[in-house]
């Protein structure tokens, strides 16, 4: 038996590290594979920390532009404008009242600097100086003035100076906060010279201010910088503020008033009024609206009697009821409620209108006369006396009489008789009372009429004259509305004034009104009415204005009750003296506006009546009273001379 043979085959071995033998290639491979790897995330590491300091960077560079931009919104042009109108107005307030308050009597103003040709035609070159001084220092520079001592804050009287609060309203002020707010953010903000200063008047109730500033903003590095002028142009209304005219001018007609007694006003206007024509006395009734009328009275006008007054009713006050005016279109009750109110308006009156009484008998059974009676609706009604025989001697001219029934319970009563009713102007009552004031108004009086006591005059020529239409035209009767000047005088309204001066030249030592002259060369002058027993009267006495020599001679003390009262006149040194005006403040009845004391005695008792010029210097340039509407209603006073205005 064959033995079975074994085939064995010989597998190579692989040498390890120290023996010789085939090369061992994937330890190599994988130590090559690392190092790629490493070598990645090493660039990736690099690449990243540059995007991270790129990013770094640009952050920083948008917080600096960040920072920059809120910097900026903290000194933009509109945030400087607010800041600099609210330091003008302040400065301007200031200045007003420093001037009003000046204890020295002979501080007139500002001095008058400018004029034609200037930049400040009105003169107000020391004002626009002055708010330069408080809006850029906070005070004033002060001095000798030269020529003259009577001038603000000149001379031996100490500067303008802002408190401490004031302080913070000046322009460094702003400029500072704003300069270390933008150094809380990193920047550097530098503020140039204030440049091109003006204020000045630029409208009737503005004056605006104008300036320059440059500013400089840059960043610690120096890689940043904005450079900027900035421009403020804001405008300021004079609305309420001070006008120191009146009471500089009172100080240095009354220096030993007290302060207390002193005028304080304000300028204030409203949309209604913005010229005189605005503010005019307004007609409401006359010839031939108006049949007849006698004696004037200014009140509320009331359609009650007097039995709808009550003592405890503020509109009906009983108390009060002899300041009204009753309209009536009851002849009647004209007549018995006379006794109560102040004057009558009698409606639907038939006027010059006669009716068949009954006959008389005449001094010979040929003569007899018809009696025709005035109807309707009159008092004071006329008896006419018409002969049947038109030869005189046989039948003798009977003279006209007095319906005695028609005389009125009150016989010196003033009234109108007017057809239909009285149309008054919408919105223009009483504020109070919520009744329209009127003013009743005629030349012809009771005492032209009848004389004293009483004493009636058997003679139609004089009779006939309580008639409009019989007698010249300036004694026909009217109604008017006296809302406009009343507002003017209680309420001390300014309106648009050809002749007065700006609101920034009543800050000056203003010349004496001339009357021919515009203060204002721009036409921005202004006016108001000076009215109350302060403005003169209770202490003044009375000239003679009888005398003509010693007229002359007490022109300097003239009576300042008599002065016109447009604020701009009324403290002249040649004051213009002109008419009381009835209906106006001190002048609402005969009895009031013929308030005088014996000559050389102070009126202790006087009211302050209203007066106004009636003169015009230029031609086709209406009076003061023109302007108004108030040259038909002037108070006679025979007294003295109205056409005086030197």
């Amino acid at each position: 038996m064959a033995k079975e043979s074994k085939v064995r085959i010989k597998t190579p071995s692989f040498a390890g590290p120290s023996s010789p033998g085939f090369p061992r290639s994937r330890g190599f491979l994988f130590t090559l594979l690392a190092l790629v790897l490493i070598s990645f995330i090493f660039i990736s590491i690099q690449l990243w920390a540059q995007t991270v300091q790129v990013e770094e960077a640009r952050s920083a560079q948008r917080f600096r532009v960040e920072a920059m931009r809120t910097s900026l919104s903290m000194v933009d042009n509109d945030a400087l404008n607010k800041f600099s109108n609210a330091s003008a107005i302040l400065a301007l307030d200031t200045l007003a009242r420093a001037i009003e308050d000046h204890p020295d009597s002979g501080v007139m103003g500002l001095p008058v600097e400018g004029g034609a040709g200037t930049a400040f035609p009105d003169g107000t070159g020391a004002v626009n100086r002055t708010i330069y001084e408080l809006m850029t220092g906070g005070t004033t520079s002060g001095g000798i003035y030269p020529g003259g001592q009577n001038f603000f804050y000149y001379g031996n009287s100490s500067n303008l100076t802002y408190s401490p609060d004031g302080m913070r309203s000046t322009l460094p002020y702003f400029f500072n906060q704003t300069r270390t707010a933008t150094r809380l953010m990193g920047y550097d903000l530098v503020w140039g010279d204030v440049r091109k200063f003006s204020f000045n008047q630029t409208g009737l109730w503005a004056v605006s201010v104008y300036f320059e500033v440059p500013m400089n903003l840059t960043d610690p590095n120096g890689q940043l910088s904005i450079q900027k002028m900035f421009v403020v142009n804001t405008s300021i209304d004079i609305s309420g503020m001070t006008d120191p005219m009146v009471a500089r001018q009172d100080r240095i007609a009354r220096p030993a008033v007290p302060d207390a007694e002193r005028p304080h006003r304000n300028v204030y206007h409203v949309p209604q009024y913005l010229a005189s024509g605005d503010a005019q006395a307004r007609l409401l009734k006359a010839s031939p609206t108006i049949s007849e009328g006698m004696g004037w009275f200014f009140g509320p006008m009331s359609t009650v009697n007097q039995s709808a007054f009550r003592s405890t009713d503020y509109r009906y006050n009983l108390s009060k009821i002899g300041s009204y005016i009753l309209e009536t279109p009851d002849m009647g009750e004209a007549i018995s409620q006379s006794q109560y109110f102040g004057a009558i308006v009698l409606g639907n009156s038939g006027g010059d209108n006669f009716d068949f009484n009954s006959t008389l008998p005449g001094p010979t059974s040929a003569c007899s006369y018809a009696v025709m009676d005035q109807h309707p609706n009159c008092l004071y009604c006329l008896r006419k006396f018409l002969p049947n025989n038109t030869d005189p001697a046989a039948c003798p001219p009977k003279s006209a009489e007095v319906n005695p029934d028609t005389i009125p319970a009150n016989p010196n009563i003033p009234y109108v008789a007017i057809t239909g009713s009285v149309n008054t102007l919408p919105g223009h009552e009483n504020w109070n009372l919520g009744l329209p004031e009127i003013l009743i108004q005629s030349r012809v009086n009771q005492s032209d009429l009848f004389g004293q006591g009483r004493i009636y005059r058997n003679d139609y020529n004089s009779l006939s004259r309580k008639f409009s239409n019989d007698y010249p035209p300036a004694a026909q009767s009217r109604i008017y509305d006296m809302s406009g000047p009343r507002d003017m005088a209680i309420c001390g309204y300014y309106v648009q004034s050809p002749y007065g001066p700006s609101y920034l030249q009543r800050l000056t030592a203003l010349a004496p009104y001339n009357g021919h002259t515009p203060y204002s060369p721009q036409g921005f002058g202004i006016e108001s009415f000076i009215t109350g027993r302060w403005a003169g009267g209770a202490d003044d006495p009375v000239p003679d204005w009888t005398n003509a020599a010693q007229a002359a001679e007490d022109i300097p003390n003239l009576d300042s009750e008599r002065n016109s009262r447009l604020d701009y006149q009324f403290y002249s040194p040649a004051p213009c003296a002109g008419s009381f005006i009835e209906g106006m403040p001190g002048c609402k009845s005969m009895a009031m506006c013929a308030n005088d004391q014996p000559q050389g005695s102070p009126r202790a008792d006087a009211t302050g009546r209203f007066s106004i010029s009636n003169q015009s210097y230029d031609a086709g340039v209406p009076s003061p009273s023109e302007r108004y509407n108030l040259s038909q209603i002037q108070y006679v006073d025979k007294s003295m001379p109205v056409n005086r205005c030197d």
